[in-house]
């Protein structure tokens, strides 16, 4: 039988829901309590990642329990603990129209409400934010030449720096992000912008997923199914030919790629793992794609990619026996 364990969190909310001296517990259809929201405290100068204060005043701030999780592994746990609080945040700014932040993931517990003396029981104490370990190489004052190259847009040789530039902010961004879905979300989208920069454009035809065979006609118009490819295959040489990703990598992460952004499908806790595993490498990609396209050497900035602890590895498991009293 897997163990059930509990999760509380805080978020903070634009709206308050009822009153503040309003205390919520939502049922399911069998009526056991699924999701507790505790009586909110009052934020008066609340600090919002995007907008620095400025809006709205004031917020609340609510501590939420969810008391439906199964499972015998800590590592899987904490993934259903953080899309749980991450879906609850989305479901309640979509419901209030307003901005919804996570304040805390908080902890997860398989101890019971009144814990059995003598029993041993794990607490995992989760990361609010992403843990990173990075060493910052100084800049030096005779590389500065490269800075004001990438500050003057006539400076790079690149008729396409619209898209440069473009690819460079997803990048800001995605330094940024609170959860590994977002700074996917950003790097890829930082990747796809410099796609038909990394090789010439290519033409293609409708091909048959039976045969696997070009049509270069339509069989009942006779019209040319030629058209210009997708970015999908420059990148794939790019990151197979040129950075020597190991084969079936690139073809894992695109087809993340196409759960996320189109949504052909739900992504899976080993979809989450495997996102989580790779994203540095993915922020690595789209550095020295930006560094092939603009013939950048590798004795001038950026020197080095940030190396960082990812979301769920920041976490304490602690194991507690209640005492006799």
């Amino acid at each position: 039988m897997m163990q059930k364990w509990t999760h509380t969190a805080i978020i903070q909310s634009a709206v308050l829901l009822v009153s503040e001296d309003t205390e919520i517990n939502f049922t399911d259809e069998s009526g056991e309590p699924f999701v507790y929201i505790a009586k909110p405290k009052r934020i008066d100068k609340p600090k919002w990642t995007i907008w620095d204060n400025d809006l709205p005043l004031p917020a609340w701030e609510y501590q939420v329990t969810f008391r439906h999780l199964e499972g015998d592994d800590p590592s899987e746990i904490s993934l259903l603990a953080n899309r749980q609080i991450e879906s609850l945040a989305a479901r309640l700014s979509f419901f209030t129209s307003a901005p919804v932040e996570i304040v805390s993931l908080g902890h997860v517990t398989n101890a019971p409400k009144e814990p059995v003396k003598g029993e041993e029981y794990t607490v995992i104490q989760m990361a609010a934010q992403q843990a990173m370990e990075f060493t910052y190489l100084p800049i030096e004052s005779d590389q500065l030449k490269y800075l004001a190259r990438l500050f003057a847009q006539s400076a790079i040789e690149h008729k396409n720096y619209d898209r440069i530039d473009r690819s460079m902010r997803w990048l800001q961004r995605s330094r940024l992000a609170d959860s590994p879905t977002d700074e996917f979300t950003c790097l890829i989208i930082a990747l796809e912008n410099l796609s038909k920069l990394l090789s010439p454009s290519t033409k293609q035809f409708w091909r048959c997923s039976a045969c696997k065979k070009d049509v270069e006609s339509c069989p009942h118009c006779g019209k040319s199914t030629e058209h210009e490819g997708s970015g999908s295959r420059p990148l794939s040489t790019f990151v197979n030919d040129i950075l020597k990703w190991p084969p079936g990598k690139w073809a894992k992460i695109w087809t993340l790629r196409n759960k996320v952004l189109h949504g052909s499908a739900d992504l899976t806790l080993e979809d989450e793992s495997y996102l989580l595993e790779h994203v540095v490498d993915l922020e690595a990609a789209v550095v020295n794609a930006i560094r092939h396209i603009l013939h950048i050497s590798h004795q001038s900035p950026p020197l080095s990619v940030r190396h960082r602890v990812p979301f769920y590895a920041a976490k304490l498991v602690i194991s507690w026996t209640p005492g006799n009293d």
